[in-house]
């Protein structure tokens, strides 16, 4: 018997020591990538709440450990319904993340190791049709990438070996008809053939058969055409730039006929990717990708002919998207939406032919701050102003 009450004491003690710490997160205050304890000064350990400011709905569940996101992280909507669901491992993502919309329709699913990109993403649209799916070992792109408008049709087929475009990739317009069929080995562009919206071809890249890599600092360009020095022949080949310190490739560029033509690669002093584009005859010509230097992706989008063309998106730093919107012809068309860098939508516009239709502008907390109204040719007509999501004041041109 009195084992058992050294045994049940000892439960209770543990037990007690593993009681969470629920703290409001207005108690606490961030510095240097860790929270602190406003009373106390220490590293928070427990669980941090926080509560909408307006209507007091829980919106924010975080648990913490010496400073840092250590568990499972959850998020709400003003109205109770789910936002995102994932766990942290000193800091850091780690294992399933999940979004949703405020419909209750699943927005991602994401799968993270140690703050990187590790397993299947998929992500969709508003309307429950996929947008995304996508496939990263250790933070690098490997396997299969897929990407569909919103009707559904299929917008990008591509494979991925070690963070290096491999094999055919395909893309397709919005109508269904072929836009691009390319083909890589190990990143390089071997061939490429486009055509337009119609269905007429544009343009079939020759194939490089010159594959041996010129120091980029033996490039001399005249007129936006590239030679080699000493020479006065167009340069048709592989272009490197090597960091002489570390060894590290800096710049990989492919020229046809003395211009870029192909697959064009910048990449940061670490060896991490920062600039990815394709380019017909020095212009930008197919899909684009910038990352930051931590490996996060911050804009993917396609040119054609030098101008816009298709979708753009954007991100933060910290994988937060900030903006996403659709060009044809270099001028904005649709919807355009951004975001601030804690999630909450900043603006939602409408545009026809780069001129604006409408607005609606929102505050950091997510509440609706102003909504504006133009005319056909983008001329003001209506601005609403909002406080705590109520209408307020109506100012029109009359």
């Amino acid at each position: 018997m009195k084992l058992f009450f050294i045994f049940l004491i000892c439960m209770i003690r543990l037990s007690a020591i593993d009681l969470p710490l629920y703290v409001n997160m207005e108690d606490l205050i961030e510095k240097n990538k860790c929270l602190y304890n406003k009373k106390t000064s220490k590293k928070f350990s427990g669980i941090a709440i926080e509560y909408h400011k307006i209507n007091k709905i829980k919106i924010l569940e975080v648990k913490y450990l010496n400073g840092k996101k250590h568990g499972k992280y959850q998020s709400w909507f003003i109205d109770g319904e789910k936002k995102q669901s994932g766990n942290y491992l000193n800091g850091q993502f780690n294992g399933e993340f999940i979004g949703w919309y405020k419909s209750g329709r699943k927005k991602f699913i994401a799968q993270f190791l140690n703050d990187m990109g590790n397993g299947e993403n998929i992500k969709w649209y508003r309307n429950g049709k996929r947008e995304l799916v996508e496939n990263w070992k250790n933070g690098e792109a490997n396997g299969a990438f897929k990407r569909w408008f919103e009707n559904g049709n299929i917008e990008l087929d591509e494979y991925w070996v070690d963070n290096s475009e491999n094999g055919e990739h395909k893309g397709w317009f919005l109508n269904g008809k072929k836009r691009f069929v390319k083909k890589f080995d190990k990143g390089k562009l071997v061939s490429s053939v486009e055509w337009y919206a119609n269905g007429k071809l544009r343009s079939k890249a020759p194939v490089l058969i010159d594959k041996k890599e010129y120091d980029f600092n033996r490039l001399n360009s005249v007129k936006n055409i590239t030679y080699l020095n000493g020479s006065k022949k167009v340069f048709s080949g592989i272009a490197i730039s090597i960091d002489p310190k570390t060894n590290i490739k800096l710049k990989h560029m492919v020229y046809v006929r003395g211009k870029k033509n192909g697959l064009q690669s910048l990449y940061y002093d670490n060896g991490n990717s920062h600039i990815k584009g394709n380019y017909i005859d020095n212009k930008k010509d197919g899909e684009f990708k910038i990352w930051f230097l931590n490996n996060q992706i911050q804009f993917l989008g396609s040119y054609m002919e030098n101008k816009e063309d298709g979708k753009q998106e954007l991100w933060f730093n910290n994988g937060q998207r900030k903006s996403v919107g659709n060009y044809v012809d270099g001028k904005r068309y649709g919807k355009f939406e951004s975001w601030y860098e804690n999630g909450n939508k900043n603006f939602v516009q409408i545009l026809k032919n780069d001129k604006l239709m409408s607005l609606e502008k929102y505050n950091k907390d997510g509440s609706l701050n102003k909504k504006e109204y133009y005319n056909d040719k983008g001329v003001f007509i209506k601005r609403e102003l909002y406080k705590d999501n109520k209408l307020t004041k109506t100012e029109t041109t009359e």
